[in-house]
């Protein structure tokens, strides 16, 4: 993802791309503590979850 931020030319637009990926990572993050969780707890669905 770094080449995408560096052919950006605005410095404006580069802090928002910035800023947007940083809440890109930490929902990915989120949704994986999530997925690990609803695992653990309901292993039945597990393999629902993986599809």
């Amino acid at each position: 993802m770094g080449n995408e931020l560096a052919s950006i030319k605005n410095p404006v637009k580069k802090v928002i791309a910035e800023q947007i990926l940083d809440k890109i990572q930490d929902f990915k993050k989120q949704v994986g503590a999530l997925r690990t969780t609803l695992s653990a707890k309901y292993p039945e669905i597990h393999s629902e979850i993986e599809k």
